[in-house]
């Protein structure tokens, strides 16, 4: 049998493995968000909005098709995790850093509205832009062509 003096040191030691153990396999934070991630970055030469989302979203369509103050993307969840459950059918909205270089007032997630989800951009003016949905269904990019 271990002394008084031997168990305590042993026994600390165990609590601090114990506590370590179960920090690094504690469950994942609640989310209950669809926008991961909206930033401003330039491939090639091209100014490009990039939206990351929390899960994957499938786009089915967008409008107006080339140009517009304002573009509407509708899109179907596809497999949405239950920590992000509830964020289906709300709002949120994002101002990307450097927003003001597109001209770009924000982005809009609308759960909450009929015929959606939508995700939206609103610019402060006519802008012309292509948009190419991620292979993962995680993201959507609007490729800027100009902004008038």
């Amino acid at each position: 049998m271990l002394s008084a003096k031997k168990a305590l040191p042993a026994i600390l030691f165990a609590a601090l493995v114990l506590f370590i153990v179960s920090a690094n396999h504690s469950a994942p934070p609640v989310r209950d968000k669809v926008l991961e991630e909206v930033q401003i970055v330039q491939k090639d030469g091209n100014v490009i909005i990039e939206v990351q989302f929390s899960f994957p979203l499938r786009y089915l369509s967008h409008f107006p098709q080339e140009k517009g103050e304002s573009l509407r993307i509708r899109l179907r969840p596809v497999r949405v995790p239950s920590s992000d459950a509830n964020a289906v059918f709300r709002r949120e909205g994002v101002v990307p850093q450097y927003a003001d270089t597109v001209a770009i007032d924000e982005v809009i997630y609308e759960g909450d509205v009929p015929g959606g989800p939508f995700l939206t951009l609103n610019f402060a003016r006519p802008a012309s832009y292509q948009v190419i949905p991620g292979p993962d269904y995680r993201s959507i990019s609007v490729v800027m062509v100009s902004v008038d």
